[in-house]
């Protein structure tokens, strides 16, 4: 359900034991007559449950915490999980009907508390996803920009002008012909190869091309761990992304160290 500041507050409020007899009296009215605010009230009540009374009184006085937290009720998959839970129970009930009332209530209370630790596992709790932290951490604007560099309109300003307009095939062209008429290699130059190739989800291409940069005698060859553990969160590789990162942690002068360290702690 979707719930606005004025139903947030008033769930932040209950929840605290702030409301006055008549503002309770008339919530509670509202929880009877909508089965969906009910629904959501009852799971965060019961987050008791998963929470240690300190820790649950710690959340409770963050009201942006909640308000963030019951946005989640909307998403797909705490709805799917949701539904299998209630109807695994009413097939339960059914087979069970001359069973004691006891083990009934237990069985839902059992399965009410799976549901509400899913839901804080994912929230709260879980690893983050491959792709989540991808998306978190890539940042083009890491990429060094040949427009400082040089004043004068050369092939890998057009380049990085095509590329900066997610053209990724025609600034990866530009910049292997770039590549091609120099006798030495440009790091900067290579590092967009490779970044082309990602973003063309040419994944062992662009390895290659970060492989090239790892090896090579420049002073920025240690950018290519940085991006290479990026590469293999982007094919859910998190094994591979966090030997990267751990090269790239021997050393503070390495690009992106202090991104390194946090990613890694996501990781690990």
């Amino acid at each position: 359900m979707r719930l606005d500041d004025d139903i947030y507050d008033r769930i932040i409020s209950y929840l605290n034991g702030e409301m006055t007899t008549a503002e309770k009296h008339d919530f509670e009215s509202d929880l009877k007559n909508n089965a969906e605010l009910n629904e959501t009230v009852s799971i965060m009540q019961n987050m008791e449950t998963i929470y240690s009374d300190e820790d649950w009184h710690l959340l409770k006085n963050e009201p942006e915490r909640i308000k963030e937290a019951s946005l989640l009720f909307n998403t797909d998959d705490v709805k799917a999980f949701s539904e299998n839970v209630r109807i695994s129970e009413e097939k339960f009930r059914r087979k069970s009907l001359r069973r004691n009332s006891k083990v009934l209530h237990y069985i839902s209370t059992i399965a009410a508390a799976g549901l509400i630790a899913f839901f804080l596992n994912y929230y709260f709790g879980a690893n983050p996803s491959s792709d989540s932290l991808f998306e978190t951490y890539y940042n083009t604007q890491d990429l060094p920009s040949f427009v400082v560099q040089n004043d004068e309109i050369n092939l890998s300003i057009e380049a990085e002008t095509l590329f900066r307009e997610d053209k990724f095939e025609e600034a990866l062209q530009l910049f292997s012909n770039v590549n091609e008429s120099s006798n030495t290699l440009n790091p900067n130059v290579v590092l967009y190869m490779a970044i082309c190739n990602l973003e063309l989800k040419r994944y062992e291409e662009a390895l290659n091309y970060l492989d090239a940069l790892e090896n090579s005698n420049t002073i920025d060859f240690h950018k290519a761990y940085w991006f290479k553990s990026l590469i293999y969160l982007k094919q859910d590789q998190k094994d591979k992304a966090i030997i990267s990162l751990r090269i790239l942690l021997k050393n503070e002068d390495y690009f992106n160290h202090e991104k390194a360290v946090r990613l890694l702690s996501e990781l690990e």
